[in-house]
């Protein structure tokens, strides 16, 4: 897209954490293909369509064998409130987890189908949490909900990781979770920063893509 500024990758704001991995992935590997191999736009996209399939394939082993190995846990938060009663005490997670999403300071974070955690395992799941703050999330573990946009997920898991960190040192789970979003709202404010030092974009007078039969307007 000609609108879009040289050596940059858009990605809309609104695709969800479980999406966006694969949707960068796609982007990064078509510019490549049309950049050094002179590949057109079709093709360089329907082989990145290919990626994105494999990954995908791949992030749904990655997940049931994760699944495979965790033990049963309480279906409870840090007040050991069960919502659902006609559940068991112990439960095991299945067909939670959606994307291994990145690890920071030795804390897995997973995108994870937060409708299922609702509907089946505790009702009041926000659409982020960690081990320290709801016992029905493995150890070492912070999950993103899947439905939490790509624009929130860096402040979540930031306020997550904050969070987790304050619980570990004994601070109750309020001030945590108040001292959590300070610093998520700081990062917020950043960006917003660096948002507005960019150039303004110019819309071009042709905006085309290369259907590989020459240049057509659309």
């Amino acid at each position: 897209y000609p609108f879009v500024p040289e050596k940059e990758i858009w990605i809309d704001n609104s695709i969800s954490s479980e999406e966006f991995e694969e949707t960068l992935a796609l982007e990064i590997n078509e510019r490549n293909l049309m950049a050094k191999y002179g590949l057109t736009y079709f093709d360089a996209h329907d082989s990145s369509l290919a990626l994105e399939l494999k990954m995908r394939r791949n992030y749904f082993e990655i997940c049931r064998e994760h699944e495979s190995k965790l033990k049963k846990v309480a279906p409870i938060d840090f007040d050991s409130t069960q919502e659902i009663e006609d559940i068991p005490d112990l439960i095991k997670l299945q067909n939670i987890y959606r994307i291994p999403y990145a690890e920071k300071n030795n804390i897995k974070i997973w995108i994870v189908d937060g409708y299922e955690v609702r509907k089946n395992i505790y009702p009041d799941l926000g659409f982020s949490g960690n081990d320290l703050a709801y016992h029905l999330i493995p150890e070492k573990e912070i999950w993103i909900d899947a439905s939490v946009t790509c624009e929130e997920t860096e402040y979540s898991i930031a306020l997550e990781l904050k969070e987790r960190e304050l619980l570990a040192k004994g601070i109750i789970y309020d001030s945590s979770y108040v001292q959590a979003v300070r610093v998520s709202d700081g990062m917020r404010q950043d960006n917003e920063k660096k948002i507005a030092s960019k150039n303004k974009i110019i819309k071009p007078d042709l905006i085309y893509r290369d259907t590989g039969t020459g240049k057509e307007k659309k």
